[in-house]
């Protein structure tokens, strides 16, 4: 018998599920998560929270099952974005949520460009995607709660970590 752990994880919670190739559910976990939403289109969530969700559920299910696992597969938010260091593999700051709208304006002076994109890439030019959302990003790394506001403080030495304070 084959068991397949699936971990789904989503915007509003993680899901894990272990199950046989007969399609017998043998254990379900679940952990919800909590977006922040900010004026202006914000969404982000906290890196930290999202991996500690994707573990948790998954070694809870697997405890739960009690089988040997045969594979272990995998979906996410896949819109959202998350910038980190190359050498320390930490987040730079929390993650951009699909949802995420603070890209529309990045878009708007890109519009004439929407053919090229969508040639090159196949996408349309829309801050649901994730280039639009990292390219906001390192525009507006460093500007802390101003960011999510949508006010423009000073620039920042993008080597520094983003400011992980938000505000509650």
């Amino acid at each position: 018998m084959t068991n397949i752990l699936a971990i789904d994880q989503g915007t509003s919670g993680t899901k894990a599920i272990v199950a046989s190739d007969a399609g017998q559910v043998l254990a379900i976990a679940e952990q919800p998560l909590h977006p922040v939403y900010f004026e202006g289109g914000g969404v982000e969530q906290d890196p930290g929270a999202l991996l500690d969700s994707v573990l948790t559920t998954g070694r809870r299910a697997a405890a739960e099952a009690d089988v040997p696992l045969d594979a272990v597969a995998l979906a996410n938010q896949g819109e959202t974005v998350l910038a980190w260091d190359r050498a320390t593999g930490r987040a730079l700051g929390p993650a951009v949520v699909w949802q995420d709208r603070r890209a529309e304006a990045l878009c708007a002076r890109l519009a004439g460009a929407a053919g090229r994109v969508a040639a090159l890439t196949g996408l349309v030019l829309d801050p649901y995607f994730s280039a639009p959302k990292m390219r906001w990003l390192r525009e507006n790394a460093g500007r802390g709660r101003g960011a999510a506001a949508g006010d423009r403080p000073e620039r920042r030495d993008r080597r520094q970590p983003l400011p992980s304070g938000r505000p509650g």
